[in-house]
């Protein structure tokens, strides 16, 4: 799902999801050559923090899925993905990051 599902989603469409999936990715990239969604933790935090929080706990468990084409390498996508693990470790239903696109 994309990542600003979280500021859409309503209660009942989410009770709806909740019942029949047990989870789900937002996915917090677009599209490659494009501009990054949240490639750097700081936009992360402020762009789509707010909405991952706003799913955490309400529900099924949430993977984060970054793509690593917004990274210049492929150290860099697992930094992201360690920094995004270390900041969202505490909320509940978060399941961890997963990774897409062709390594360049």
């Amino acid at each position: 799902m994309p990542w600003w599902f979280g500021y859409r989603v309503s209660e009942n469409e989410l009770r709806t999801i909740n019942e029949a999936l047990d989870g789900f990715v937002l996915m917090v990239y677009g599209d490659k050559g494009g501009e990054p969604v949240a490639a750097e933790i700081e936009v992360f935090q402020r762009k789509v923090l707010p909405a991952v929080r706003g799913l955490t706990g309400r529900g099924p468990a949430i993977k984060v899925g970054i793509a690593n084409y917004e990274h210049a390498t492929a150290s860099e996508t697992a930094q992201f993905s360690q920094q995004l693990d270390e900041l969202l470790a505490s909320a509940p239903g978060y399941a961890g990051t997963t990774v897409f696109g062709d390594s360049d």
